[in-house]
């Protein structure tokens, strides 16, 4: 304890002879040396720190140690850092030489830097799911979400707080745009990062002009690491089907132009979507979904020419949409000279190997669309050389 304190010795020697001495002595107080945190703690901000030391009687001098710099003096000093941890001591010393020591270490935040977003997806056909990843250099308050649609100018549309990863974006008409997406940190030292890598979704079309039905789509950006495969699906659906059960029909690398003849499928409507799979971990973004309607339609030819020129040398029926197929070829007699129960199986013009005569023979054709209505035609056609 401080104050004034006797302190006394007394000596005995081996033939108990004694001797004493007394000295007087002065405790002085300890400092007790504090300073207050500050937060936040940013990078490049000057901050001004003032000693909360204290000492019972007397005064103090403040020596102040920041890191690896020169020490500074004073009960009030300014200094600015860089990011990372850095360690603050305080070393408060009284007049009569008594010191104590106060340290802390500050996290100092970086600046802001642009954060990865993970993946735009369009879900259920209906609104686009956006994802990212939470901040790494900073400590984030706040994340800006600015959409562009079909690569036109940016707006802002959301504000959203710092445990919020992902948004639902539900206006959104996945069938008639492309979406693109950025997002920006807003960090608890005020500062804005820079905007993050895009998020584009993928926007599939199918043409019905054509004999079969003709698959496009847009390529799906930015993936930091690319996109490994496109997965083309078909789905069968009945018209008020919304829990549609996707098959694969086929990998492709990159966007193309995919003529779909061998889905065969027993539905009302064929439903195409696009799956994009990001390098290293296979993440999905899926497409918006077309659905056409399954209408069958077959065309007979009325005449061919089986002669090897390459041209017109198969009578072969065309048509789009056929589950169950079987045709029949007769002479004018009535005899069988041909049947195919394969859509893309024609004939010849030959019977039991050998060709047969020009002149007028006759088809009988049944069939069954994928919507299960069934087909029957029957007809001449005309063999020429």
């Amino acid at each position: 304890m401080p104050g004034t304190s006797s302190q006394q010795l007394i000596a005995i020697s081996t033939h108990n002879c004694p001797d004493t001495i007394t000295k007087h002595l002065i405790v002085y107080p300890s400092p007790n040396a504090f300073f207050e945190f500050i937060y936040p703690q940013c990078a490049d901000t000057t901050y001004t720190f003032t000693s909360k030391s204290s000492i019972s009687n007397g005064t103090l001098s403040d020596i102040w140690i920041f890191g690896s710099s020169a020490p500074e003096s004073g009960k009030t000093v300014l200094h600015s850092f860089n990011s990372g941890i850095e360690k603050v001591k305080l070393i408060s010393v009284s007049d009569k030489n008594c010191p104590d020591t106060f340290s802390r270490e500050m996290n100092i935040n970086n600046y802001p830097q642009a954060i990865e977003s993970e993946r735009a997806t369009v879900i259920s056909d209906s609104f686009v799911l956006l994802e990212w990843k939470n901040s790494t250099s900073a400590i984030a308050l706040k994340y800006f979400v600015e959409k562009s649609v079909n690569s036109l100018n940016f707006s802002q549309i959301a504000n959203l707080n710092n445990t919020t990863l992902q948004l639902n974006d539900f206006q959104v008409y996945p069938d008639k745009n492309i979406y693109t997406y950025r997002i920006r940190t807003f960090d608890s030292c005020g500062n804005l990062s820079e905007y993050s890598n895009i998020s584009r979704t993928i926007k599939l079309e199918v043409d019905t002009s054509q004999e079969f039905p003709v698959i496009t789509w847009t390529p799906y950006e930015f993936w930091t690491t690319g996109v490994s495969d496109y997965e083309l699906q078909v789905a069968g659906s009945s018209k008020w089907d919304s829990k549609r059960s996707f098959q694969k029909i086929d990998d492709f690398y990159s966007p193309t132009v995919v003529s779909d003849s061998n889905t065969k499928l027993k539905a009302e409507n064929y439903c195409y979507r696009i799956v994009a799979k990001r390098s290293g971990d296979q993440l999905e973004s899926v497409s918006n979904e077309v659905c056409i309607p399954t209408i069958c339609r077959l065309f007979v030819p009325n005449a061919f020419s089986p002669n090897g020129d390459g041209l017109n040398d198969i009578f072969k029926p065309v048509g789009i949409y056929i589950l169950n197929y079987k045709m029949q070829i007769f002479n004018r007699w009535g005899e069988k000279l041909f049947d195919s129960y394969d859509l893309h199986k024609g004939w010849d013009g030959k019977f039991s190997s050998d060709y047969c005569p020009v002149g007028v023979y006759y088809y009988q054709i049944q069939a069954k669309g994928a919507n299960g209505k069934n087909i029957n035609k029957s007809g001449s056609v005309l063999l020429i050389r």
